[in-house]
């Protein structure tokens, strides 16, 4: 049985702000799940960064570039399907001159898997601010590279950790729902509504919360109404 969906979206957005974490965002709508991300994305950090997952020839959707209109062009980025490729090398690169030096206390695998993640995402990752927040990082579409990376439980975690390690919060989305990958997020959420009406009403539930307890005020089978992430 459904839960009635709610417009308070307050307490998840202070749950996600306590500190860095990863949510992945499913549905089969793509304007109303990306809508829904951006809104959530920019109520957890006003100066987010956007990478969209396109053909480097393409242009953004005109429902899309409505959605960008409101944020900064330094904040948006399209980042091709090649450059998705987890880097395998990277453990190999050279050590001379690393690009970010870990505290001590990080595990000695760290700077490896940061340095597999695809090159524009870490380089933005690692522009560290002074808010104490989490830096919020938006990747959508990332089902058009999932030939890129491996699906299952597990293969994102590091990257993930590496991450969440230098203060970053990643929201992923993906247009169908996600692989078995999904259980290497923090809170798995979905959107559910008409597949073809964009402007149909529509429900963010959340699925699965990867360990119990870390987001006490969301439990599983909390709902909220779509639109209010796009409020305020």
């Amino acid at each position: 049985m459904l839960l009635p969906s709610s417009t308070y979206i307050a307490p998840l957005v202070e749950a996600l702000r306590a500190r860095p974490t990863s949510v992945a965002l499913a549905g089969n709508n793509r304007v109303q799940l990306t809508q829904v991300a951006v809104g959530l994305a920019k109520r957890l950090d006003p100066e987010f960064l956007w990478f969209d997952i396109r053909s480097s020839q393409s242009e953004a959707p005109p429902w899309q570039s409505a959605l960008e209109a409101g944020i900064s062009p330094i904040r948006l980025h399209a980042i091709d399907v090649p450059e998705m490729h987890l880097d395998s090398a990277g453990a190999d690169r050279t050590r001379s001159d690393p690009v970010y030096s870990p505290p001590l206390s990080y595990s000695p695998g760290f700077l490896d898997d940061l340095l597999r993640i695809p090159d524009s995402i870490r380089n933005a990752a690692l522009d560290v601010g002074s808010d104490p927040t989490p830096r919020v990082i938006l990747l959508t579409n990332a089902e058009r590279a999932s030939a890129a990376f491996d699906g299952s439980t597990g293969a994102l975690r590091p990257y993930i950790e590496a991450l969440n390690k230098v203060g970053v919060t990643i929201v992923v989305t993906a247009c169908s729902r996600p692989r078995e990958n999904r259980h290497d997020f923090d809170l798995l959420l979905t959107e559910e509504g008409s597949r073809d009406d964009a402007h149909a009403p529509s429900t963010v539930t959340c699925e699965e919360i990867r360990t119990a307890g870390l987001f006490p005020t969301v439990p599983p089978g909390s709902t909220y109404a779509s639109d209010a992430f796009s409020r305020g």
